[in-house]
């Protein structure tokens, strides 16, 4: 889908993230679910944090449309079935609770120190090897 006609990237100047080396050319929008004229093809994977991929949103947002807080990623990522859980389970990923809220709001530089003081570390105790400690 192109956004040519009547687009005003001023109105919408975010970047779009890169979310993964599977299907780089497919677009998500993560954002908040809407609560009335829900968009095409949301999907809600909890009270805070929904996900569309139809470009009714696309086309909100190309012509000034509050579609409120949200993020543009192209691609994804995935696993087989067991692989995630056995890498978190390896300590290969650091998992941090942060509300969705506050990070669609955070600008891109200041997410990865959020989630660092959400844990109470300091980038330089991270390491190039994960394991248990």
């Amino acid at each position: 889908m192109q956004l040519s006609e009547g687009y005003d990237q001023a109105l919408h100047p975010e970047p779009i993230y890169i979310g993964g080396p599977v299907e780089n050319q497919r677009g998500f929008v993560m954002h908040r679910p809407a609560t009335t004229n829900a968009w095409e093809q949301q999907l809600n994977l909890n009270p805070d944090l929904a996900i569309t991929t139809s470009a009714d949103i696309l086309q909100a947002m190309a012509h000034g449309e509050d579609v409120g807080e949200y993020q543009v990623v192209l691609g994804y990522s995935g696993w087989a079935a067991g692989q995630l859980e056995q890498e978190m389970a390896d300590n290969s990923w650091i998992n941090v609770d942060i509300p969705v809220t506050r990070l669609l709001a955070l600008p891109s530089e200041e997410r990865l120190q959020a989630a660092l003081d959400a844990l109470g570390i300091q980038y330089s105790q991270l390491g190039n090897d994960a394991g248990h400690a």
